[in-house]
């Protein structure tokens, strides 16, 4: 570090001016030139002291006739390599041994000096008089800095690149083209590549500027300079050089419990069984949501379908409402601690998957009054909570039940997951809620310093959960919305009708061609919520054959009409609805009790089995009656002109009221 001293002509900086040190008097009195106007000024030293202190004062390098040599290294001594500060140390040394000699001495006694000096260190080669001069000239124009005398190690070998600037830019465009056709490209394919380029340009260049192709060595070097980050991208994709050169920022704030709720889905590591057969299904897929603040989870929701629309909705309506403890399947294992969240929150953030950009889950946030986050798409750490989480379940839970697949196949090794999974979707229910509540609750996060229970419990004191008015309400909420037209036969969806006497009503008072907003359960198609154009509360609508749609999914639905399509037949014909499920129903069975664990797992998804309905069944109830509104038509064989056609003759057209262009068109 160079140091100055208050002396005459010393050059300093007050106050964004420059001056010079005129005079110093005996009582500490100092005179200032200014550089720019030449006037003087007295001052204090003691004055000029508390300057340096405010910072307002700094020394400057004075003018001299021959150039001050600047260190090159500006940082502590001891951050040096450990080759230079030996060098550094070795010259300290020499300078020191000779600073107790006379000032005036021979150049033989100060050769004798040094060879003295190196046996008392045990240096083989001690250096030249004429090297210990130059140091102790370097030393004192630099104010006693000792960084002047550390060796340039960088300075050595040739000063210009070994390939021109041209080539180098040939060089940067082969690395990238080569590593954009295969992340394992090696030299000598970018080595062959640079050869084509230069081929190529040297076409066009006179003989005597032709370019020269570089050796490999070269490359080598070449490539080795590049940055550590434009390296790793070429290697591995620039995504992941973003994450793995990402500075950690300060994590986003949270004053309140339900103030941010974060929400994710993963696939379990684990192998289930069936509760049936014994049979492994598979691996089933949990969506997760947790509060941000206290870190408790608030809900999930567990199925073999993957992470859907479905799947959210049933992880929000486990996070609202109050929870209630799970069927203990598993005999001995009590659940000790009761699941205290619950409530509605203000911001849910997401990530980018189709299910959360949904139509659906944008109506939830509007009735419910919760705002949707979406982070930016491949930066997993802005909702690093719900990641963090996913994976303590995964590695502290899931990770030490029989059947683990683990988090990788090699970490396997001649463990058979499929042969030790004994747990089916229910007692891996039990027994997730169980370390849910018993231990991961009670366990001090690293972060927070406190359990996530205590958190929770602490918000409690400062804001107190929101509920709907009822829960008929929520379900009204949470489910799939569209919009359909009422006709005659009342609403038609899916080729499933529903129809009940309150809507006649609705059709005689606001006719035909008007959208109507309905909000179904995509696990039961028995009913519907209908929204009518004057009322701000909801009818429910059953579905005219009770027999067929009651606690039918969407997803079982789908897949009978598509073996009505496939079969050419009318999904109209309510017959034909009920001779394919029973057909279906029997299509699971036999999917189930294959050896493919493909086909089991997806006879487990059309099952409908999730963690609302472990023990679900695809069966047929012949105890349902078709539900017959009034109003219908008598002759279901009819199609819906025809069946107009015959109310309209058997009926005054003068009954019905006009509204709107449908019904003037249909009144002419």
């Amino acid at each position: 570090m160079h140091s100055y001293t208050w002396k005459v002509g010393q050059a300093i900086a007050l106050k964004g001016a420059a001056f010079t040190i005129n005079q110093i008097s005996a009582h500490e009195q100092i005179v200032l030139t200014d550089n720019a106007t030449g006037a003087f000024s007295l001052h204090q030293m003691a004055d000029l002291l508390n300057s340096y202190r405010r910072q307002e004062l700094s020394f400057l390098p004075s003018v001299t006739s021959y150039p001050v040599p600047q260190p090159d290294w500006t940082r502590p001594l001891e951050d040096l390599p450990e080759k230079q500060l030996k060098a550094v140390l070795r010259c300290k040394f020499y300078l020191d041994y000779l600073g107790n000699l006379e000032e005036f001495c021979s150049r033989s006694t100060i050769q004798l000096q040094i060879q003295q000096a190196g046996k008392s260190c045990n240096d083989p080669e001690p250096p030249h008089p004429s090297t210990v001069f130059r140091w102790h000239r370097k030393l004192i124009n630099a104010g006693g800095d000792y960084r002047v005398l550390i060796p340039q190690f960088h300075r050595r070998g040739p000063h210009k690149p070994r390939i021109g600037e041209e080539i180098t830019h040939m060089f940067l465009s082969a690395v990238e083209e080569v590593f954009e056709r295969s992340p394992c490209a090696t030299m000598s394919d970018i080595e062959e590549r640079l050869h084509k380029k230069i081929r190529l340009a040297n076409l066009t260049r006179p003989t005597d500027k032709q370019l020269k192709p570089p050796h490999i060595s070269t490359l080598y070097r070449k490539y080795d300079q590049l940055e550590g980050f434009l390296t790793y991208s070429y290697e591995n994709g620039k995504n992941v050089a973003k994450r793995k050169y990402r500075l950690v920022r300060k994590q986003i704030l949270v004053s309140n419990i339900l103030e941010r709720v974060e929400i994710d889905h993963t696939q379990l590591d684990i192998f289930l069984v069936c509760d049936e057969t014994g049979m492994v299904l598979g691996k089933a897929t949990l969506t997760l949501v947790v509060d941000c603040y206290s870190r408790m989870p608030l809900g999930y929701y567990i199925s073999f379908g993957g992470g859907s629309t479905q799947a959210v909705m049933g992880a929000l309506r486990h996070a609202i409402l109050p929870k209630e403890p799970a069927k203990a399947v598993i005999p001995g294992l009590i659940v000790q601690n009761h699941w205290p969240c619950y409530g509605l929150f203000y911001n849910l953030v997401t990530d980018n998957g189709p299910e959360f950009h949904s139509l659906a889950l944008a109506s939830i946030a509007l009735d419910l009054g919760f705002n949707l986050v979406f982070c930016r798409v491949r930066e997993p750490w802005l909702k690093g909570t719900i990641e963090r989480l996913i994976k303590t379940v995964n590695y502290s839970f899931v990770h030490k039940l029989p059947g683990t697949s683990m988090a990788y196949y090699m970490e396997r090794g001649e463990y058979k997951p499929e042969e030790h999974a004994l747990l089916t979707l229910g007692e891996f229910k039990h027994a997730f809620e169980k370390w849910l509540l018993d231990i991961y609750a009670h366990t001090v996060h690293s972060d927070t310093h406190a359990t996530p229970w205590a958190r929770w419990q602490e918000g409690l004191l400062r804001h107190k959960p929101r509920l709907p008015a009822d829960m008929s309400v929520l379900n009204r909420r949470i489910g799939k919305v569209i919009e359909r037209m009422l006709r005659r036969e009342g609403f038609e969806i899916n080729h499933i009708r529903y129809s009940s006497p309150v809507l006649e009503q609705a059709l005689r008072q606001f006719g035909f061609g008007i959208k109507y907003r309905i909000c179904y359960n995509p696990e039961d198609l028995g009913s519907i919520e209908v929204w009518l154009p004057n009322s701000q509360d909801p009818l429910t609508i059953p579905a005219v054959d009770q027999r067929y749609a009651k606690g039918l999914t969407e997803l079982q639905h789908k897949h009978i009409i598509a073996r009505v399509h496939a079969a050419a037949q009318s999904p109209e014909d309510r017959e034909v609805l009920m001779t394919n499920k029973i057909a279906f129903s029997d299509s699971i069975d036999t999917l189930q009790e294959s050896k493919k664990q493909r086909n089991r797992h997806k006879a487990a998804h059309l099952k409908g089995k999730t963690s609302s309905t472990p023990e679900r069944e695809f069966t047929i109830d012949a105890t349902a009656t078709p539900c017959q509104p009034t109003g219908s038509p008598p002759h279901a064989h009819l199609s819906p002109i025809d069946d107009l056609e015959e109310e309209f003759m058997g009926s005054p057209i003068g009954l019905f009221p006009v509204h709107g262009p449908q019904c003037q068109e249909a009144h002419v």
